[in-house]
């Protein structure tokens, strides 16, 4: 890394951030079109499957694992705003709103699991084994 440089803006940086929202994005949608209605059944190996991906990420980018967190996050919410678009006759700042305040919390829980693997993956590195 040059001197000045921070970790948080290295080159490629934007990628990663692309990776760690598309990949949350695509982990979040990919149980509901595989077992419809039935997602409560397999909850605890999709969470699974969302710290692995945690762990991946910030085992590849240590630096601020909170990112791949929040990249997720940010991710699940412009899907989902980008949702609404569809229907461009609901497209208003009162509908966003409504929408963004309806489903923070479940983007936020899904995020928690990311958020934490990406903190043990990169504690992994940086600890002398």
């Amino acid at each position: 890394m040059r001197q000045g440089e921070s970790g948080s803006n290295r080159p490629g940086d934007a990628l990663w951030w692309i990776i760690a929202g598309t990949l949350c994005w695509t982990l979040v949608r990919v149980p509901d079109l595989m077992y419809p209605g039935k997602l409560g059944d397999y909850q605890l190996v999709f969470y699974g499957i969302l710290f692995v991906a945690g762990v991946v990420l910030g085992t590849c980018r240590p630096e601020q694992p909170w990112r791949w967190a929040l990249a997720g996050f940010l991710a699940l919410a412009l899907g989902d705003i980008g949702q609404l678009g569809v229907h461009l006759s609901q497209l208003n700042v009162m509908n966003v709103w409504l929408h963004v305040r309806a489903g923070a919390g479940g983007w936020a829980l899904h995020a928690v699991p990311i958020l934490a693997g990406a903190y043990v993956g990169a504690l992994t590195l940086a600890r002398d084994w």
